[in-house]
Formats: C-alpha cells, sequence, structure tokens
C-alpha cells in the first residue's frame, strides 16, 4: 500500500472516494466525514491533507462539487453529470 502521504496515496483516497459515490450518488459530507465514512478503514488511515487535496482535485476536474454552508464548512458531493465518465475511469483502472 502507498503511504499515506505518497501520490499512490492521493490516487488511493481517490478511488475510495469515487468508488463511494458510485455507489452512493446521493451522499453529501464534509472533509471529516468523508474520511470518516467514505474511506475504507486500513492499518493507516491517511492524512487529512491527503484527503483535501484529493477533494480539491476531484473538484478541479469537475467531478465532484462543493459548498460552503457556513464559514469553514464546506459539504462535497459528486456531479451527477459526470458519473458515467467517471464509472469508466474506474472501470479502466482495474
Amino acid at each position: 500500500m502507498p503511504e499515506a502521504g505518497s501520490p499512490g496515496g492521493r490516487r488511493a483516497v481517490i478511488r475510495d472516494i469515487l468508488h463511494y459515490l458510485l455507489e452512493h450518488p446521493d451522499a453529501k459530507d464534509t472533509r471529516d466525514g468523508i474520511l470518516r465514512w467514505w474511506i475504507p478503514q486500513r492499518t493507516s488511515e491517511p492524512d487529512i491533507s491527503v484527503v483535501q487535496d484529493a477533494l480539491d482535485a476531484l473538484v478541479s476536474k469537475g467531478w465532484m462539487s462543493k459548498r460552503e454552508t457556513v464559514p469553514d464548512r464546506v459539504i462535497y458531493s459528486v456531479n451527477k453529470d459526470h458519473l458515467e465518465e467517471i464509472q469508466a475511469s474506474i472501470e479502466t483502472e482495474q
């Protein structure tokens, strides 16, 4: 398993988030909730900064949306317009 802070660690977190969103396309949560509930528990939990980096990458790609509800509280969700593209991306990785 790649180190949590490595590029492979970020890819693993992105993959975990995308798998979760494909199974739960109506899911919405904060970064901390995503770390706790969406990412499978492993021997070493990814650093919160790796999760934030993964979320930023997915938002910049347009695959996820973020909405600030109150200062310092951001809710993330999938951009449903990209579900087929996300599915294809997951399938090509396997």
